[in-house]
């Protein structure tokens, strides 16, 4: 499953940076990307579409047809020449990760980095301006802040950003009190302090 998933991803890059280099000369980097996103969003929310467009039952040629008559005059011509090389290299299942790797592209291409934010409760405005600029200084990139609100980390908050993750949440703090107070009895039991009683 790993194999198959960085295949996918390694494929996704190379249509990504394809779609990147033709739409920068043309200035259609956020087109494209307002474009992209729409497929996305149908891909993942249509359960027939993804299906016309993944089902090995449905000849190419008659794909590529329906393709062009539904987004012709919807979509730009590079949007849609993607449309039509996934189709004819009978890859148009993984459309959903080349929207997503060119949106990641483009963003980092622009100097910017999603920041993913776990809370118990909504940020404020002061909270998140406050983390912005912290990140920022940090890392020298501009936070697309990427926000969720879970109820059971209590209080505090937890900041993914790449591979680096800092954990502030309460639950992260309970968490690592408890190993300690683990760790502390673990230690008295074998050194036998635990069963020395005082007169």
């Amino acid at each position: 499953m790993t194999g198959d998933f960085d295949t996918i991803q390694a494929a996704s890059k190379v249509y990504a940076q394809a779609l990147l280099d033709l739409a920068g000369p043309a200035g259609q980097e956020q087109a494209v990307d307002d474009e992209l996103r729409s497929l996305h969003e149908l891909f993942t929310s249509n359960a027939e579409f993804a299906a016309f467009l993944c089902s090995p039952a449905i000849d190419r040629d008659q794909r590529r047809e329906t393709l062009r008559k539904l987004f012709g005059v919807r979509l730009s011509a590079t949007v849609m020449s993607l449309l039509l090389v996934l189709n004819d290299k009978t890859r148009l299942s993984i459309l959903a990760y080349v929207c997503d790797m060119y949106r990641r592209m483009l963003e980092r291409k622009r100097g910017e980095a999603r920041v993913y934010v776990t809370t118990a409760v909504p940020l404020t405005g002061a909270q998140r301006t406050k983390l912005i600029e912290m990140v920022t200084k940090s890392t020298q990139w501009r936070p697309i802040l990427c926000e969720t609100v879970e109820e059971g980390v209590l209080g505090g908050l937890r900041v993914q950003l790449g591979d680096r993750e800092i954990d502030r949440t309460v639950v992260s703090r309970l968490r690592s009190l408890r190993n300690e107070l683990l760790t502390n009895v673990d230690t008295e039991i074998q050194s036998g302090r635990a069963f020395v009683t005082e007169n």
